[in-house]
């Protein structure tokens, strides 16, 4: 009877530790190769019909969390761990650079189109990250959520509320506390290298909030960041910025064509460059190489020169930077080429996910908050 009951418990183990492996390890492996390769996507037409599912769907991303690409599947053991530890890892998801672009894209899009009734339910969402002194409701720690600012300042301009410009100026001052003794912001304090990243964090919250509320200080502290990245980390020649620069001796380090660090850069570059006609050579250069760099349908790759497959991220992010003043000549065939990556249901396809480090770059592709709300600001 014992040695009967030991059978039943090893085999009980045994099933539910294989439907594990299967749920935690195969499926999440696997799912998005067939997905990619058998199941394509019905995808949307350009149409006003279209555009408002677009919408809507975006819309109801900024209060869901479980339709965007982060990290690579991992192995069964790490993803067991990883759900033990999920509740940090759920805050640093949620209040982070995606969140942040995807509630601009949306605000920017619905305040261009007077969309009163939709402003309202993204101000509704925004609002649970600030109390009525305007302080965060989440851990403020990484430069990464500063881009939650640029939707303060739009908010504000609607709303008139004092909640947020207290907002953007805990911000401001949480940047010039990171400002190290060349008055340089580190992508991580303390940091030896800094990425360019830092620039798509920082510099579009800098300039549009110098401009909203009459503070120079923070135009110079962009200007700083970038005239550092334009000395040391961006090549000569075709104007593309390296991932990385070694602090210690100014080298660079990492790629210079990983598309979605082309894209924080430019993002930085060229809302610095709108304001004021600054870094004039630097942002026509670089749009000249990236346009030489596109692949068939006009779009860009995860690495730009080096690779064909789509990313929704670097694409979405250069059409915004090209056409930060409006000039950009072949704006809607890109947006035509965009088109075939939107599902039916209204999201942007192939957003390649979050990196690890230089020269350690995810391998998955998915639907993201970031391609989303720069979809947005396209439109």
């Amino acid at each position: 009877m014992f040695k009967k009951k030991i059978f039943w418990v090893i085999l009980i183990i045994s099933i539910t530790a294989n439907i594990l492996v299967v749920c935690l390890d195969t499926v999440p492996f696997i799912w998005p190769k067939i997905e990619r390769n058998f199941l394509p996507e019905k995808t949307l037409q350009i149409n006003d019909n279209s555009i408002k599912v677009i919408l809507n769907q975006s819309i109801e991303m900024i209060d869901t969390h479980n339709n965007n690409v982060w990290s690579d599947p991992k192995g069964f053991t790490e993803t067991l761990y990883s759900l033990y530890v999920r509740k940090p890892q759920k805050e640093f998801k949620t209040y982070n650079y995606p969140k942040a672009y995807l509630y601009y894209g949306l605000s920017s899009y619905l305040l261009k189109n007077k969309d009163s009734i939709n402003l309202s339910k993204v101000k509704l969402s925004f609002d649970k990250l600030l109390n009525s002194r305007g302080e965060p409701t989440f851990n403020f720690d990484k430069v990464d959520q500063v881009p939650f600012g640029l939707t303060a300042i739009n908010l504000h301009k609607v709303y008139g509320d004092e909640k947020y410009l207290k907002f953007c100026e805990v911000l401001f001052n949480k940047i010039k506390s990171l400002q190290n003794d060349d008055g340089l912001i580190l992508y991580r304090e303390n940091g030896l290298v800094q990425l360019n990243d830092v620039l798509g964090m920082i510099v579009p919250f800098l300039v549009d909030y110098s401009e909203y509320v009459n503070r120079p200080e923070a135009l110079l502290i962009a200007k700083k960041q970038l005239e550092f990245y334009v000395e040391y980390g961006v090549d000569k020649e075709t104007y593309l910025p390296t991932h990385g620069i070694d602090l210690r001796s100014n080298t660079k380090v990492g790629p210079t064509n990983w598309g979605r660090g082309i894209g924080w850069y430019f993002l930085g570059l060229s809302h610095y460059y709108k304001a004021t006609g600054e870094f004039s050579q630097e942002f026509k250069g670089l749009s000249k190489t990236l346009a030489e760099l596109r692949m068939e349908n006009d779009l860009w790759s995860q690495f730009p020169g080096s690779s064909s497959l789509f990313d929704a991220s670097s694409t979405t992010m250069f059409i915004y930077a090209m056409d930060i003043k409006g000039e950009l000549s072949n704006k809607k065939e890109l947006i035509n080429s965009l088109f075939s990556y939107i599902s039916h249901d209204g999201f942007i396809l192939h957003t390649s996910g979050d990196t690890y480090g230089i020269n350690d770059y995810s391998k998955s592709f998915g639907t993201s908050e970031l391609s989303q709300g720069f979809l947005l600001l396209i439109l």
